[in-house]
């Protein structure tokens, strides 16, 4: 007795054991913890679209871009986001990804050339393009626009088969429905609906010619009046899908904030999933995105190998297109990267089909064909395991421990630097560009970040530019000084990644808060209280670029002292700084290091006092 599981098998067992599958995989590769720098600012959006009327037409939530107009919004997803976390809390936003991945490679089944596919193939297709996406696999609307971009494949792929065909207007039009409907759907979620669009359009214009090809190869078959229908209607669903983008509340502003943002350099010069993906980076970060081209050159090798030809629909010449397409694209823009793993796996998934019979999958007690099956079941477990040990996070729910300025934000609620007085007016600081949605969803209304994710929605690329300009040169920061005036600075603070770090030797600024993430620096003017009682003096990131550094030359300083007095009263400072540290990262290991290396540079005459 064997157990079969490709398309021979019962279509319950076959549907049971893809859904516990997918749901595996899908857990696998995007259940984690919280830790995207988006989600914030969406969570945000969906609230006040949920508690207030209206489409929010102006930026109320910042201080950089307070009364812009708020063109775009990703409506129906950050309520759908806002929705979730209101019912589940952080955990929700970590178990949605892995509900999407699922989703994602269900969607991979659909047609009845994918449905074909044996159950290994679907789960090693499936495993390989999510693997290839994890960077992008948290919750934010991306997701809800890859799924849509899955479902339109399988979508395509049936207009594009009955289009062909001679039918009445009536018929054209409940085939070509699904398509104008999931687009109007997925342009309330996500403006990469853009993409679904430009896949719609070119499809029109394919089928007109594979219908001209057709009519060539066969004329006698293709009458003028049928392929006169065939080009009005192609042209018709070509105009409903740019169309019908437009009647959502975001309207055309749709398509100019995508064009923009395409088109924008300057986004596309700081948002890391804006640039170009080199070779290099795709083998070694996302390798198994090949493994599903490597699964469609097998195919066509033995396709041509083969007496047996096979003949390949339009939608499969459609969908290896585009595919190459999106190849190609992730070249110039790595964040189509995501869309393009998806169609090479639907690709593949035919494609296997063809190379290797269902009946070579399938578990039989012994065998040539258990061998085959074995070497199948053998490519999942490496994909899934490769797909782990590439997890830029563990296995959780909730948010990432130490991933957000919480402590920083906490020290700025203590010491006086946000107010919660009733109808005071928000602090407005200047924060680093990363954690501006986080103080969206967890500091307003007492404070108003000066710059957040929503960089091409509501903020002008010359302040946009500006802010990430001030986060690297004094210059640009005193220059948006002179015309702002703040007295904070909320600035990021991880190694490799660091903002604002001239402030640290400017003498009218002063650091107050130090954290493994974040730091505040103060202007000693505007807070002379609060620089007196909190600003690091031994440990104020002049003597080095980080804390381990800024130990060693504390320590060399201290027993450099001739006057005994004098360095007694450094040594009891630089303590006291170090507990404070101690005291806001409690499990700091850079922390419990520094205190090592400040105890053991004094040397053994002063040792013993810690």
């Amino acid at each position: 007795m064997s157990l079969k599981l490709s398309a021979a098998a019962p279509p319950s067992l076959r549907l049971l054991l893809l859904v516990m599958a997918v749901l595996a995989v899908g857990t696998l590769a995007a259940l984690a913890p919280v830790a995207g720098l988006d989600i914030w600012w969406h969570l945000r959006t969906g609230e006040q679209l949920w508690h207030q009327p209206g489409w929010l037409a102006v930026d109320t939530l910042s201080d950089g871009a307070f009364g812009a107009a708020w063109a775009y919004k990703d409506i129906g997803a950050d309520l759908l986001l806002y929705a979730l976390h209101r019912a589940l809390g952080d955990a929700g936003l970590s178990l949605l990804p892995a509900l999407i991945a699922a989703a994602l490679v269900l969607t991979l089944t659909l047609g009845r050339r994918a449905a074909a596919a044996p159950l290994p193939w679907v789960l090693t297709l499936g495993a390989a393009a999510l693997a290839a996406m994890l960077h992008r696999l948290h919750a934010r609307p991306l997701l809800f626009s890859l799924l849509a971009f899955a479902l339109l494949l399988p979508l395509l792929e049936r207009w594009l088969r009955r289009s062909l065909r001679a039918r009445s207007w009536t018929q054209r039009g409940l085939d070509a429905a699904p398509l104008i409907a999931l687009l109007w759907l997925w342009a309330w979620l996500h403006r990469g609906v853009v993409l679904g669009v430009a896949l719609v359009v070119a499809a029109a214009g394919w089928s007109l010619i594979a219908a001209w090809w057709q009519r060539r190869r066969s004329a006698p078959a293709a009458s003028t009046g049928a392929s006169a229908a065939r080009a009005l209607t192609a042209l018709g669903v070509a105009i409903a899908a740019v169309l019908v983008v437009c009647a959502t509340p975001n309207g055309i502003a749709t398509w100019t904030t995508s064009l923009g943002l395409l088109g924008g350099a300057t986004y596309r010069a700081h948002v890391s999933e804006w640039q170009p993906l080199a070779l290099a980076d795709l083998l070694r970060h996302h390798g198994t995105f090949l493994l599903p081209w490597v699964a469609v050159g097998f195919a066509a090798w033995r396709r041509r190998a083969s007496a047996q030809r096979v003949a390949l629909s339009t939608g499969d010449v459609f969908l290896a297109v585009v595919a190459v397409g999106l190849a190609g694209a992730v070249f110039v823009s790595a964040r189509w990267l995501p869309y393009a793993a998806l169609a090479a796996a639907r690709l593949a998934l035919p494609a296997a089909a063809l190379a290797l019979p269902s009946a070579a999958l399938a578990l039989p007690a012994a065998g040539r064909p258990a061998v085959r099956a074995s070497v199948m079941w053998g490519v999942l477990v490496v994909t899934l395991g490769w797909l782990a040990s590439e997890r830029p996070l563990p296995l959780q729910v909730g948010v990432l421990e130490g991933r957000y300025p919480s402590a920083a934000l906490q020290y700025a609620h203590d010491s006086g630097l946000l107010s919660d007085a009733v109808g005071a007016e928000p602090a407005r600081p200047i924060n680093a560009y990363d954690f501006g949605g986080w103080l969206l969803w967890h500091a307003y209304p007492q404070l108003r970040p000066s710059i957040d994710g929503r960089a091409d929605m509501v903020f002008a690329a010359d302040i946009f530019a500006e802010a990430v300009a001030a986060e690297r040169e004094q210059a640009a920061f005193a220059a948006m000084q002179r015309r702002r005036a703040r007295t904070w600075v909320l600035a990021r603070q991880e190694a490799g990644g660091r903002s604002h770090a001239f402030l640290a030797s400017d003498p009218a600024w002063a650091l107050v808060f130090w954290s493994e993430r974040a730091v505040i620096f103060a202007q000693v003017d505007a807070h002379q209280a609060l620089v007196a009682h909190d600003a690091y003096v031994e440990f104020d990131g002049k003597n080095g670029p980080g804390l381990d550094a800024e130990a060693f030359a504390v320590a060399g300083s201290i027993a450099g002292e001739t006057v005994a007095a004098v360095a007694t009263q450094r040594v009891a400072v630089a303590v006291a700084e170090l507990d404070r540290m101690a005291a806001s990262e409690g499990r700091s290991v850079v922390v419990a290091v520094a205190r090592v290396v400040f105890w053991h540079g004094l040397g053994p005459s002063r040792r013993g006092e810690r």
